[in-house]
């Protein structure tokens, strides 16, 4: 009897990601983007500072950022002597002194040449007050941020600047990427992702998760011109929850049992209100029933929608309904890992009219439930 040896296909093995850059080559690292994220900045025994990847030093050139904030190393070193200008390889210009970095933009005073001194006024369909302060996650307390004539940073001079963290009243929505602003009787126009809103912003937006079979699913929120005001339960660095066929969550975090991720958010969306439905407040809550079945709600959903926004409604004389797509969906991104197979998100917005008006309506596409379904709901007062 003759036997044949067993053989085994040796195991498949990844090889690790590289990037090349101006001849060198970067371990680890798939581009760029990653590679200026993963560097770490360290000092050396002559009091320099480099450049480090996974321990090692690198001929690094571009901006790199510790916990003293961004910094323009050149060819892997920091010698804190340069003044000047840079821009870095996605375009973006900076102004750095002492090596010190900021984005040439609103968060620093120099500027080019301005072409007017003239306040640009908005339209009157266009204002609306809120409280709001101005602030950027890349400068300390003492940093300055710019309030301009008019929307545009090279067409429009300074006319203050406001010191991060002010409070102020946003006197629009986003126009165009600008909001205009007021602080002390002054007014004047602000990049409008340094501009948040506070007291007010996106409300009560609740995330139902609806997987066909018991599962883990992580979701993040990407989020433009806005910033958490509340989670629950608490975010962090994003939510890691077995979610259920019934919508019942377990969060990995805290191993406690959740209907749904919630979160509020304050921020200065431009909202579209050039179609919509003009309600009177008595009838709102028929209104949002039947609306909000035919966008696809279940009663369930669409119940705890009404009973959140309903007291908030009821007592206007009318309100001027709109369901937002874009404004919304382009600045709250939703990264859900695995990937829904539908997905359905309601952000309603509303103002409080005193009198009827008139205006296009606004039309749905069905949605259809299949597979792992994912259903968003939320909105915000404007006024």
């Amino acid at each position: 009897m003759s036997t044949t040896a067993a053989t085994s296909t040796p195991a498949q093995t990844t090889a690790p990601a590289t990037f090349t850059l101006k001849g060198y080559t970067y371990e680890g690292v798939k581009d760029e983007a990653e590679l200026a994220y993963a560097i770490k900045l360290e000092p050396r025994s002559n009091g320099q500072w480099a450049a480090l990847l996974n321990g090692k030093e690198v001929p690094y050139t571009g901006i790199v950022k510790n916990d003293a904030g961004f910094w323009y190393v050149e060819k892997g070193v920091i010698d804190f002597q340069q003044n000047g200008f840079f821009r870095d390889y996605q375009g973006t210009e900076w102004v750095y002194k002492g090596n010190k970095a900021e984005k040439e933009s609103e968060t620093t005073t120099t500027t080019t040449t301005p072409a007017s001194r003239t306040l640009v006024e908005p339209d009157d369909s266009q204002i609306y007050y809120h409280p709001a302060e101005v602030w950027s996650s890349e400068l300390g307390s003492d940093g300055e941020i710019n309030m301009r004539y008019g929307p545009s940073q090279t067409e429009y001079e300074v006319i203050r600047t406001i010191r991060n963290g002010t409070e102020v009243t946003a006197v629009t929505g986003i126009i165009n990427g600008w909001t205009m602003v007021e602080i002390d009787g002054q007014r004047g126009w602000v990049r409008s992702d340094l501009v948040m809103h506070v007291g007010g912003g996106i409300a009560k937006p609740v995330l139902y998760l609806y997987p066909e079979k018991a599962m883990d699913v992580t979701v993040q929120l990407e989020l433009k011109n806005t910033r958490f005001s509340c989670t629950y339960p608490d975010y962090g660095s994003g939510w890691h929850v077995k979610a259920r066929p019934d919508g019942t969550l377990t969060n990995y975090a805290d191993r406690k049992e959740y209907s749904y991720l919630y979160w509020e958010l304050d921020g200065a969306l431009q909202y579209d209100f050039s179609s919509g439905f003009v309600v009177p407040g008595k009838d709102t809550a028929n209104f949002l029933q039947k609306t909000l079945a035919r966008m696809g709600l279940t009663p369930r959903e669409y119940n705890e929608f009404i009973v959140y926004w309903l007291p908030r409604m009821q007592n206007n004389k009318y309100n001027l309904i709109s369901f937002q797509t874009a404004t919304y969906t382009d600045n709250v991104k939703l990264n859900i890992s695995p990937k829904p197979d539908s997905v359905l998100r309601v952000a309603m917005s509303y103002k409080p009219l005193d009198k009827f008006m008139v205006v296009p309506a606004q039309s749905f596409a069905p949605f259809e439930r299949k597979g792992f379904t994912v259903v968003e709901w939320g909105g915000e007062e404007v006024r």
